[in-house]
């Protein structure tokens, strides 16, 4: 649960400090093991090395110049009209995030390409694949009472630039009201509560930008949707944030049954390094004394023993049965 709650938090860009994340790491590995903590640090040297990545990206940009729209000031990237930078993710580090397939408008597409390019140039022998559920974008919008900017993933600005050009009129004319079937298959994301949850987070959430037809605070497939143009936000007219509610399950008991696996091993393995040989009842109870704070089942731990015979980390004393011995 940790790992997935730290992948968040360096993805969201929330303000923790990177000292702060490194000093619970290692309180973590002390209690847990260095196999527990070791995809966690591989996040956090991501975090750091990625701020290297973008700026060759930058220098990239300036040196090929793509098109006559790519430009480089400062510490941004723009590319087709668009401040544009990714955070490359290490496979194997990161917890297995949702995969779904996206459609993009053109100049985003283009961004895409353009630093699909730029990888293979720097890593010919390695592949992108892009995560469309974790990325988050800026996106400025016109209204009656003047223009604000608000912040959103990557799933809900592709849904907004959909009403681009769509002034809205009456529901009944049905000038600038888009329905669900047009607005789900534009995105191609492939499954309905995906959508669901991106036009319910636009139109039914803290911050309505648009307005929709059918029953309140609910999304059906026979809704229509248009820009609320009467929007405005005086207590945050520059800027805010339109939460979007997560695709992922965070607290998947598979997940935190794998997690408490690893735990296990790991105290079974530093119990074992340590004092070589046990018997069966002493090892339990080291391990249930290590790991007090989830309390692991005594059934569970004997099949992570099991578990660990098998990969050649201990094995069983050939005259007593119920006496393991650390394999180094």
């Amino acid at each position: 649960i940790y790992r997935n709650q730290l992948a968040k938090r360096i993805l969201i860009k929330k303000k923790s400090t990177e000292y702060a994340e490194k000093a619970m790491i290692a309180k973590l590995k002390v209690r847990c093991g260095a196999q527990f903590t070791g995809k966690m640090e591989g996040m956090v040297k991501d975090l750091l090395t990625g701020e290297t990545l973008k700026q060759k990206f930058r220098q990239y940009i300036r040196d090929k110049n793509p098109d006559d729209q790519a430009m480089n000031v400062g510490n941004e990237s723009f590319v087709a009209g668009i401040d544009f930078s990714v955070d490359l993710l290490t496979t194997g580090w990161w917890p297995n995030f949702k995969k779904m397939e996206l459609k993009y408008p053109e100049n985003m597409t283009r961004c895409m390409e353009v630093y699909q390019n730029f990888y293979q140039a720097e890593n010919n022998h390695r592949q992108i694949k892009w995560l469309h559920s974790l990325g988050q974008a800026t996106v400025k919008g016109r209204f009656n009472k003047g223009d604000t900017s608000f912040f959103v993933t990557t799933l809900q600005a592709v849904c907004l630039i959909l009403f681009n050009g769509h002034e809205p009129g009456s529901e009944e004319s049905g000038d600038g009201w888009l329905e669900f079937q047009d607005i789900h298959e534009q995105l191609g994301c492939g499954e309905d509560m995906i959508t669901k949850r991106v036009l319910h987070s636009l139109s039914c959430g803290k911050y309505p930008i648009l307005k929709k037809s059918g029953r309140p605070r609910k999304i059906d497939k026979t809704d229509k949707f248009a820009v609320n143009i009467k929007f405005h936000n005086k207590k945050k007219p520059r800027g805010f944030k339109i939460p979007m509610p997560s695709l992922e399950e965070s607290h998947n008991p598979k997940k935190v049954e794998d997690d408490r696996s690893i735990a296990i091993e790991a105290a079974i393995v530093r119990i074992m390094k340590a004092r070589k040989t046990l018997e069966h009842q002493e090892l339990m109870s080291e391990v249930l004394r290590h790991l007090h704070f989830f309390s692991p089942v005594p059934r569970t731990v004997k099949r992570r023993i099991e578990h660990l015979i098998e990969r050649e980390y201990l094995r069983r004393d050939e005259n007593n049965p119920s006496r393991y011995i650390y394999i180094s």
